[in-house]
């Protein structure tokens, strides 16, 4: 089995986001069919068995849901749902965790039964834990980003405050956790209001949660570790999967000096081949490399206060002019322009 799965390939559980996804449709007058035109599924079958599907069909069913039901806020609404729905042997596992972190922790084990769509790589400061999420298997249109991040943004807040002890209405405090979103202020900002009871900002370079560190490693009122080692013991067979732009983002974070050419090779590609499965997932290797980069040195400097000098050694730039070049071409904006914002 390939450690890593790509758009096109069914591996997908269609119950999990699209029937319920296609329940509130209806309930909105809005037909199966228009919600799930140029999917290639239909709605019959899932009716009658249990039917795998793609993230490319993924991707169509959700960019007809943001065109059809944006107003609705059914993205806020799926993850809620799936907080309540999700069963397996790794949502177990996180229900009996001893901390976040441990909850964290099974999340990264158990990724392609949790939530295999993005992935998550976790930077630190000595007060908080900046959780930054990117795309998995491929990257898509702003409308579906958008959704996603949404549908991902109301799941963990339920999660966390289930664990928590808390009630649905109670607010997290603004230190102890926040959400940056990647997209300016919605039209429908009441959406967010509506449904997200912890801090969030908007126009960030990255999606990111940022969790304290006193939060993340409280112990929590309900845990049974031994039981979630229990779930976690569970045969899985899938549980080491990741998506294709996963699978490449950890070998260039691997090998960060590597070449397009030598990652090909790694993966067992001719050059052309890679560029092209690159190209059919909407990226190419340039893009992933800067996002890599850019995520690193915006932590580096805004979190950890780095000078141009430090940013740029970490990320091994030869000098800081290509280093100020470079960020420049990832932000819009020099870093002493970038900490000129923060500062005001």
């Amino acid at each position: 089995m390939n450690r890593y799965f790509e758009a096109h390939e069914r591996v997908f559980k269609a119950h999990t986001l699209i029937l319920p996804l296609v329940e509130m449709a209806m309930q909105r007058g809005v037909s199966a069919d228009l919600l799930l035109k140029g999917s290639k599924l239909f709605f019959e079958d899932f009716k009658t068995h249990s039917q795998l599907i793609s993230c490319a069909q993924l991707d169509v069913v959700f960019s007809n849901a943001s065109k059809l039901l944006a107003k609705d806020g059914v993205s806020f609404l799926l993850g809620e749902r799936l907080s309540h729905t999700a069963s397996g042997n790794g949502f177990q596992a996180l229900l009996h965790a001893k901390s976040l972190h441990h909850m964290y922790r099974i999340s990264q084990l158990r990724q392609f039964e949790l939530f295999p769509y993005l992935y998550t790589k976790s930077l630190r400061t000595h007060t908080h834990t900046h959780f930054i999420l990117n795309f998995a298997v491929y990257k898509p249109s702003a409308q579906v980003t958008t959704f996603f991040y949404e549908l991902f943004a109301s799941l963990i807040e339920r999660v966390l405050k289930q664990r928590l002890g808390m009630l649905a209405t109670q607010r997290l405090d603004a230190f102890d956790y926040c959400i940056q979103f990647p997209f300016p202020e919605p039209r429908y900002i009441e959406q967010f209001h509506s449904n997200l009871c912890g801090s969030y900002s908007f126009s960030h370079q990255s999606f990111v949660i940022a969790i304290s560190n006193k939060l993340l490693n409280q112990p929590l009122a309900d845990a049974m570790p031994t039981l979630a080692r229990y779930y976690l013991c569970q045969n899985d067979h899938s549980k080491h999967r990741v998506g294709f732009l996963q699978f490449v983002t950890s070998l260039i974070d691997q090998f960060p000096k590597a070449t397009s050419d030598q990652v090909a090779h790694k993966m067992g590609y001719s050059c052309a081949t890679f560029k092209r499965k690159l190209k059919q997932h909407q990226t190419s290797f340039k893009e992933l490399k800067d996002e890599l980069q850019k995520q690193q040195s915006l932590f580096n400097i805004t979190e950890r206060g780095y000078s141009n000098e430090q940013a740029a050694a970490a990320l091994s730039f030869n000098d800081t002019t290509n280093f100020r070049r470079a960020f420049k071409r990832w932000t819009g904006k020099t870093p002493s322009e970038y900490r000129h914002i923060l500062s005001r």
